[in-house]
């Protein structure tokens, strides 16, 4: 039975956790390992080399404990956002660039806290903000920058809450608003939100927020609650594990071995999501349509339970939208298609079913009309991307 050994930052967040996750996933799928997990400040302390572990996965950024214990003849794989010939890692700049187009769809300016190259912050959070700005130059949409120079301080504990940062301040102050900003962190999200209610800013009216890592705790805890980039910290761990058993197993004798992860899509909650102007019946049809994707959708039935014609409704969706019902109906079902093809296994038979088309065929050839693309190259590319 292998003997492997998790290194990782800490162990309050939700991303660790999922993280772990996938790690016993895998391991319990393949064989159960004898395997343990240690906090960094442990390190120091073990003789990990001397253990007589048969690999490690290091989720932190110091590569260096890995180079090491290689050196003494451990396989390892990285799990935290670095360039290690054996690593997975989130796909940065699509996080980013998913994130530019949501806030696109707000109808908002776009703003984000940082600048591409940016030395004083942490690399993945630059290769996030890269991906923004990429995409918005791709789409012509101008971008206001604020050079962070570092993270602002954070809260003395995981769930305390965060002061606005006079610097911070005065830049979201300085913004000609409506703005949609992109915090390439979860922290830097609820920063934003303490800068918003101390300038009585209106969000998403006046400001929207969108930041990464869908931690439902920390994001619902926050006024209004906040929209983020779903990450796939728990396929990290699977295929960080995966990878680490082919090393062990000396299945592959490749030079490098490394993985990128997309996110999963959008988590919309209360800091994008619109309010239409206080339109509660467009508002609740929308509620409507997302809560019975899967069902067939009528549209007389939808105009009936919000309490309007059918003319009434295509004239609300097309002033807030600019598009019809049925086509919202659709962009849902093709969003919820993505999501499914990107972070499940399922037959497509299912995902056709689970996402409202109904049977395979009728799937393929909305999908490919709308994306250009058929389902199964769409998993294909978006299941995890090796690079190098």
């Amino acid at each position: 039975m292998p003997r492997v050994a998790v290194i990782i930052s800490f162990a309050n967040e939700e991303y660790t956790r999922s993280m772990v996750r996938g790690i016993t996933r895998y391991a319990n799928d393949h064989g159960a390992w004898d395997w343990e997990i240690l906090l960094t400040d442990e390190v120091p302390n073990q003789e990990i080399s001397k253990r007589k572990f048969d690999g490690v996965i290091c989720d932190v950024e110091d590569t260096s404990y890995l180079r090491k214990w290689e050196k003494a003849g451990l396989v390892g794989v990285q799990a935290f956002r670095t360039r290690h010939p054996f690593s997975v890692n989130y796909d940065e700049e699509q996080i980013g660039a998913l994130a530019a187009e949501h806030l696109v769809g707000t109808g908002k300016s776009l703003a984000t806290l940082g600048t591409p190259g940016e030395k004083e912050s942490p690399t993945w959070l630059g290769e996030r903000v890269a991906g923004f700005c990429q995409w918005a130059q791709a789409h012509d949409e101008p971008v206001e920058t604020f050079r962070l120079g570092g993270l602002p301080p954070a809260p003395k504990s995981h769930l305390g809450k965060w002061e606005p940062s006079p610097r911070i301040v005065e830049w979201v102050r300085s913004l000609q608003k409506p703005i949609g900003i992109f915090c390439a962190d979860i922290h830097l999200g609820r920063e934003v939100l303490a800068v918003c209610r101390f300038l009585k800013l209106s969000v998403p009216g006046e400001v929207a927020v969108i930041a990464v890592d869908n931690d439902e705790l920390l994001c619902l805890m926050e006024r209004p609650t906040l929209s983020v980039v779903v990450t796939q910290p728990e396929k990290v761990g699977f295929h960080a594990a995966e990878i680490l058993d082919r090393r062990m197993r000396k299945c592959r004798s490749t030079q490098q071995e490394r993985l990128l992860i997309p996110p999963a899509g959008i988590a919309e909650r209360g800091s994008t999501r619109a309010d239409f102007g206080g339109d509660l019946i467009l508002t609740n049809a929308l509620s409507l349509i997302r809560k019975n994707l899967q069902n067939p959708l009528n549209i007389d039935d939808l105009a009936r339970s919000v309490g309007i014609s059918r003319r009434g409704l295509y004239l609300r969706f097309e002033k807030h939208l600019g598009s019809s019902p049925l086509q919202e109906i659709l962009r849902q079902r093709i969003a919820k298609a993505k999501s499914l093809l990107a972070c499940t296994t399922l037959p497509l038979a299912k995902i056709a079913e689970l996402s409202g088309f109904g049977d395979p065929y009728s799937f393929s050839r909305a999908f490919r009309r709308e994306t250009g693309d058929t389902p199964r190259h769409y998993r294909q590319k978006n299941s995890g991307t090796h690079v190098g």
